[in-house]
């Protein structure tokens, strides 16, 4: 579920570029992605603050407190 928000999310917040990113997993209440494209994480980076709150409103307070990236 919280990986299907997250890609949502992404198509929000990146538009077509988040077709170079996908949620993976979670684990030890992070949230791992996989990235295509350097450009694709750093603007993830940027916006993380924002996506946290998004998954904390639609999944829970503290289920995710971070987001790690993987090539």
């Amino acid at each position: 579920m919280v990986c299907e928000e997250f890609n949502s999310m992404a198509k929000h917040i990146l538009g077509p570029v988040a077709e170079h990113c996908r949620a993976v997993y979670i684990k030890d209440r992070c949230l791992w992605v996989a990235v295509l494209s350097s450009s694709a994480s750093n603007e993830l980076k940027l916006y993380e603050a924002d996506i946290l709150k998004g998954l904390a409103d639609k999944c829970g307070q503290g289920r995710v407190t971070g987001l790690r990236f993987m090539a």
